[in-house]
C-alpha cells in the first residue's frame, strides 16, 4: 500500500473566466492527484512581480494523496497544460489561465 501524503497546493489565474479556471483545476486535482480536504476562500489580489491589468484570483487547498512528490509535480504539469497554461521560457512572473504550486509536501524538502 502506497504512503498518505498530505499536500499544500496554491492556485491562481489572472487570464479568462479566473474564477471557473480555479474551480476547473479543483475538479481536475481530484481526479488525477487526490481528495481535496480543505479549501480556503478565493482571494482577489493584484500582480506581484510583474505589471498587469488583471487582477489574480488565488486559492490554496490540502490535498490527501498516495502519489510521490514528483508524480504530483507531473499531473499538477498535465492539469496545467489541460487548462490552457503556455510554457513560457521566458525570465520572470507572467499572465496566466492558471498556476498551480506545491506549497508542502509532508514537510519535506526536495532539491529537485
Amino acid at each position: 500500500m502506497s504512503k498518505l501524503n498530505y499536500l499544500y497546493l496554491g492556485l491562481g489565474s489572472n487570464l479568462g473566466d479566473k474564477l471557473n479556471n480555479i474551480h476547473l483545476a479543483y475538479c481536475l486535482i481530484q481526479k488525477k492527484i487526490g481528495v481535496i480536504c480543505r479549501k480556503s476562500f478565493v482571494y482577489k489580489t493584484p500582480p506581484w512581480g510583474f505589471d498587469s491589468e488583471e487582477y489574480f484570483f488565488n486559492s490554496v487547498i490540502l490535498v490527501k494523496s498516495n502519489l510521490t512528490a514528483n508524480d504530483v509535480l507531473a499531473k499538477i504539469k498535465w492539469i496545467e497544460a489541460r487548462l490552457g497554461r503556455e510554457t513560457s521560457y521566458t525570465i520572470g512572473y507572467s499572465s496566466r489561465m492558471i498556476d498551480i504550486d506545491i506549497l508542502d509536501f509532508n514537510n519535506d524538502v526536495n532539491e529537485t
